[in-house]
């Protein structure tokens, strides 16, 4: 945003309360403590404050209730043609179905974090009898061995 803005680029920034930006955070991703939640979002606004005045910005709640009017101040803020929103009960159901089907993440969701042994892969790719031995979710941990530096190519590193 902060980029888009210094060039130009037709830029809105929806602004929101503390208390219902961080609760909204905490239900989409429960992990991430509140304290940081708070963190972020003061930072978030700390840092699009020298941009104000090169976007639009609207609250929140304009932004779900009347996107159209929203649409309407970008256009005449930036020139452009942007369609603006009918906020129609049909739409709004559009837009909460697509929000739904984005929080339920790509296809591929389940995969993430998930390691597999090269060999794996391999044998999946060409149609191969894969072991019946499940590798879990977790990532491969590093030997307990203690670590050795090498040479290499003149600078040492450790391993």
């Amino acid at each position: 945003m902060i980029a888009a803005a210094r060039r130009g680029v037709p830029t809105l920034i929806t602004v929101r309360e503390p208390e219902p930006t961080i609760l909204s955070a905490l239900m989409r991703e429960p992990r991430v403590a509140p304290k940081q939640w708070l963190k972020t979002y003061a930072a978030f606004y700390e840092r699009i404050l020298p941009v104000r005045f090169d976007v639009v910005v609207a609250k929140f709640e304009e932004v779900t209730s009347d996107f159209g009017a929203v649409t309407r101040r970008l256009n005449e803020r930036f020139a452009t043609r942007f369609r603006e929103f009918d906020h129609t009960t049909q739409n709004v159901e559009a837009v909460f179905a697509l929000i739904e089907e984005r929080a339920e993440g790509p296809p591929w969701q389940p995969l993430f974090n998930q390691w597999r042994p090269p060999d794996h892969i391999a044998r999946r790719s060409r149609g191969m009898a894969l072991p019946s031995r499940s590798y879990g979710s977790s990532a491969p941990r590093r030997s307990a061995r203690p670590r050795r530096a090498r040479s290499c190519n003149g600078i040492k590193t450790q391993l």
